[in-house]
């Protein structure tokens, strides 16, 4: 039987796992026993050849309001849910959604933002690079080793150029495809895409904006790490530690055994997570995302892999507008956020009801509003 030590470590890591990257103001080596993991594997697809382009290469009706689709860059296969504007949104920057990396988690963590009836821009929520195995996405390499955060950054740019900013080009002018027009994306503001980030993705979305400021318009991020732990850099042998721990066969093993477990996903979420208990579809959703082929990505980002540097020189010098949204129940890193608004130079954030760490899905109409009322300003 675990003991009340391991148990309390259990609790420990599964914060991290949902919605914060691993500091060393946080949990040190000596005490991280379990961490999450995400997809269900539905086997390897076959590879292209690195030098076919990146494309849009099929479509799959997953609801009436939204659909899963599938798209091709270099070696690799990755998988998308779409959900195309409403009317009275067709004018409205685009918005590309960046999910979080943990237990049972890919893009199906945005689908009650694309079910809530409220009017929406177009939405994109790609599956990051060794996330969504269930959806269709590639399974990452056993062997191949990570280079984050480019691994998760560079598709992203190219997914934005190739699809999002394309889609918004041809809804614009229908015509498009058959006739040769100037491109929009010259004009920054008027062909741009709002980036949303989940928890501890958010380096994703400051890095997107900094390297493409003509194709990135507005930032949000929804439940962000601090300010503190965004500019300070875990330092490399404490990364080395915990992905160490993370791939054992033994250690590492256990603990996602552990934690793939519905009494684990049920107890962790309702202490961290979620403000109301969560339900039958939460618990349903995490449980098919959860097996071996997707330990990777998991293990990367708890690891520290994606904070190994700091990135206060990108939030200083940013010149989109950021928008940070958090959770009435998140009251412990509230202040902690507020040095966003005092070092950035164009940056609000809102706290909304009824929700802790995980916004989108608590509330997702609330998000919503609130998106659109931003980049409306």
């Amino acid at each position: 039987m675990l003991s009340i030590l391991v148990l309390t470590q259990l609790v420990a890591a599964m914060v991290s796992a949902w919605t914060l990257p691993l500091s060393g103001n946080r949990i040190p080596p000596s005490r991280m026993t379990l961490i999450a993991e995400s997809s269900l594997a539905n086997g390897r697809l076959p590879s292209l050849r690195r030098s076919a382009p990146p494309s849009e290469i099929s479509s799959q009706q997953q609801s009436s309001t939204w659909e899963t689709r599938t798209f091709a860059i270099e070696e690799s296969i990755l998988t998308y849910r779409f959900k195309p504007a409403s009317p009275e949104c067709q004018n409205e920057s685009p918005i590309f959604l960046i999910h979080p990396v943990g237990i049972g988690l890919s893009s199906w963590f945005y689908e009650r933002l694309f079910e809530d009836s409220s009017p929406t821009p177009a939405m994109y929520a790609l599956n990051l690079p060794g996330c969504g195995v269930s959806d269709g996405s590639f399974v990452w390499p056993k062997d191949r080793s990570w280079d984050l955060p480019d691994d998760w950054v560079v598709p992203c740019e190219t997914f934005i150029r190739k699809v999002v900013l394309q889609n918004q080009a041809v809804a614009a002018n229908p015509f498009s495809k058959l006739i040769s027009f100037p491109s929009p994306v010259s004009s920054p503001r008027k062909a741009s895409v709002t980036v949303l980030a989940q928890g501890g993705l958010a380096p994703i979305a400051v890095l997107l904006a900094h390297r493409n400021p003509s194709l990135v318009g507005n930032v949000v991020l929804t439940s962000p790490p601090t300010w503190k732990d965004m500019t300070t850099a875990v330092p490399s042998k404490e990364v080395e530690a915990n992905y160490d721990f993370f791939t054992s066969s033994i250690r590492g093993g256990l603990a996602f055994f552990v934690l793939e477990q519905q009494w684990a996903i049920e107890f962790f979420s309702n202490l961290f997570l979620i403000q109301k208990p969560c339900d039958a579809t939460w618990l349903t959703r995490t449980q098919q995302e959860a097996c071996l082929d997707v330990r990777p990505p998991v293990q990367a980002f708890n690891s520290g892999l994606l904070m190994a540097q700091s990135y206060e020189s990108e939030l200083r010098t940013l010149t989109q507008p950021m928008l940070i949204l958090q959770g009435v129940g998140d009251k412990a890193r509230h202040d902690q956020r507020e040095a966003f608004v005092e070092q950035m130079k164009n940056c609000v954030i809102m706290t909304l009801e009824d929700s802790k760490n995980v916004l989108p899905w608590e509330v997702p109409g609330e998000v919503m509003a609130q998106i659109r009322r931003f980049t409306k300003r």
